[in-house]
């Protein structure tokens, strides 16, 4: 049986796709494994491992038998089987290629295992099964969705802010530009519409927040001196009538319920 030593006498290989390695001085018959290979892990190669100065190190079967039996030609350094079994390692089963030839390979394989788009059903190599026209459109759609979903937001802070403001207490200009904010529109598409700057829209903006917060306040002082007024009536009277001492007298803001609360400890 025809055989040659390859890689420095590390292994020695037979055209019937023996392989043996070197060990303790003696060649042994190697023991051969498989393994996924490429970008994608769906290639199966076999391979060998050599255990040199404690490294172990793998080479592929079907390389070292087309390195002692299948010249190379034109800078074929590529390398095939015949039948397209990865398990046969039979010398004549093994072929070069060029990297042209090995492209053209890689196509045919793609189209042949082609399978329909996930949006239009159109056959697509692609490897997410969306074909070129449907990811413009996919990626136009997340572009569209990510502005309205920014928009949204503009939407909730603005109603935050202003949600609550009397619109009739407001300026016709104030008014609009609210209405605007409330809307969604940002500084710059406001400034654009009325001929202003972005910074005199928001300073604009910025007024009309503070005259409401000055009017909550307001509102608040009022509500907790009415509250006061009806805990003094109510302890000096109803409580002090019916025999019951007032042993701590608060109030509190409550954020819940969003009123003046009073909070009364009695004997």
């Amino acid at each position: 049986m025809n055989c040659k030593i390859v890689e420095e006498g590390k292994f020695k290989v037979y055209e019937s796709g023996l392989i043996e390695k070197l060990s303790k001085g003696v060649y042994v018959p190697a023991h051969m494994t498989e393994t996924r290979v490429g970008r994608n892990q769906v290639q199966y190669e076999m391979v060998v491992s050599y255990c040199e100065h404690g490294e172990q190190t793998q080479y592929y079967a079907k390389r070292l038998l087309a390195d002692a039996f299948v010249p190379s030609l034109n800078n074929s350094g590529f390398i095939d089987y015949l039948d397209g079994d990865h398990t046969n390692l039979n010398a004549n089963n093994l072929f070069r290629k060029t990297q042209v030839e090995r492209s053209k390979k890689v196509l045919e394989t793609r189209r042949e295992n082609s399978e329909p788009c996930k949006w239009c059903g159109e056959k697509t190599m692609s490897f997410k099964h969306i074909c070129k026209d449907c990811q413009v459109k996919e990626k136009e759609v997340k572009r569209l969705i990510k502005i309205e979903a920014t928009k949204n937001r503009r939407i909730s802070k603005a109603k935050k802010y202003f949600g609550e403001i009397d619109l009739d207490s407001l300026k016709p200009i104030e008014i609009s530009y609210v209405n605007r904010k409330l809307q969604g529109y940002t500084l710059e598409e406001i400034g654009e519409e009325f001929g202003k700057t972005k910074e005199w829209i928001r300073q604009v903006l910025v007024k009309v927040k503070e005259r409401k917060q000055m009017e909550w306040e307001i509102l608040v002082a009022d509500e907790k001196e009415a509250l006061n007024s009806a805990l003094a009536y109510y302890i000096n009277i109803s409580l002090k009538d019916d025999g019951y001492k007032v042993t701590k007298l608060d109030t509190h803001y409550s954020t819940k319920n969003l009123q003046w609360e009073a909070l009364i400890t009695f004997e």
